[in-house]
């Protein structure tokens, strides 16, 4: 068993090609980039990376058949296994024994990765003492520490012509000690950077999506894939989404005023979809959300995007 930053088990992943790999730590943007990294590692198609998020409804019969059946797409396949201790901790002694067994007769074309978002001790907690003596590459996704963040926002912002220690304190402060939401805000600065040069170019902006969504108008596909294109992470692209919907529903219920053009901009798209339409699109939303922190893929990513952007034109606004 070896232990890894994050970063040192990027720089393994261009020497070696590990097949049985521990994540462990809450720090989400962590764990999305190296399991993506691992994925991509192994040049595997989407068909043959196989995921399961709950380990209660999972039997080890259903995770033997992922682990030595042969993939139809390809030579090689990628299993993830998340919350795995749980998994783990729901076996009886038997099973244990026989799940250990089976880690260590798994094809060698079979990439296993197990997640589990525990922090702590590294070397005390359960579920690394039971891969200890199993050969895996275990990789620490703790959450970075404050001045962690710091060195690397005050980086970042610097890079963009930002070196505002008032703003470096804020953006920690609105992160609440996520590296995920830290990337996040930083990339709602990024994009509102961009939205005069994006204009100039006859681009798109992530408002323009929501309200070609809203309009029913089919050129959202090509507003989201140019979004893409020019670097926008989906959960920046997203994020802007959810804050036009809640700034609708906001003001509707009378909570937020705007300036006068904002607020005739929201009432033609509630005339459109309705208070019943933001909402259905504001909650269908957050389930797209949590689809992108968990997305073992960019590939997947996306095509649940455009599925988001399909539901919407197609029917979900507008039918109850």
């Amino acid at each position: 068993m070896r232990i890894h930053t994050p970063k040192a088990f990027a720089a393994l992943l261009k020497r070696e090609k590990p097949s049985k790999v521990l994540i462990v730590g809450t720090e989400s943007a962590f764990v999305k980039k190296t399991v993506d990294l691992l994925i991509d590692a192994w040049g595997v198609p989407k068909e043959s990376v196989r995921e399961f998020f709950d380990p209660s409804q999972l039997t080890l019969d259903e995770l033997s058949d992922a682990l030595f059946s042969a993939s139809l797409f390809s030579s090689a396949s990628v299993v993830i296994l998340r919350d795995c201790w749980r998994f783990i901790e729901g076996l009886s002694q038997k099973q244990r024994a026989v799940f250990k067994r089976m880690l260590e007769e798994k094809p060698s074309d079979v990439c296993l990765i197990m997640i589990s978002e525990e922090e702590g001790d590294l070397e005390r907690l359960p579920v690394v003492r039971f891969v200890r003596d199993l050969s895996f590459e275990v990789v620490n996704c703790r959450k970075a520490r404050p001045q962690e963040m710091k060195q690397w926002l005050k980086k970042r912002l610097r890079g963009m012509g930002l070196e505002d220690e008032t703003l470096l304190e804020a953006l920690v402060e609105a992160s609440g000690g996520s590296m995920e939401a830290l990337q996040r805000e930083l990339e709602k600065l990024t994009v509102g950077g961009r939205r005069d040069s994006i204009s100039n170019v006859k681009g798109y902006t992530p408002w323009d999506l929501l309200n070609l969504m809203v309009d029913g108008d089919w050129r959202a596909f090509e507003a989201f894939d140019y979004l893409v294109r020019i670097g926008v992470s989906y959960l920046a692209i997203l994020s802007t989404i959810q804050l036009g919907l809640r700034n609708m529903l906001l003001w509707k219920a009378g909570v937020r005023s705007f300036s006068r053009g904002v607020e005739i901009m929201m009432e033609r798209s509630l005339q459109k979809i309705g208070v019943d339409g933001a909402r259905r699109l504001y909650k269908r939303s957050i389930e797209l959300e949590k689809k992108l922190k968990f997305s073992a893929s960019g590939d997947l990513a996306r095509r649940a995007f455009e599925e988001f952007i399909a539901w919407a034109l197609v029917e979900g606004i507008r039918s109850p």
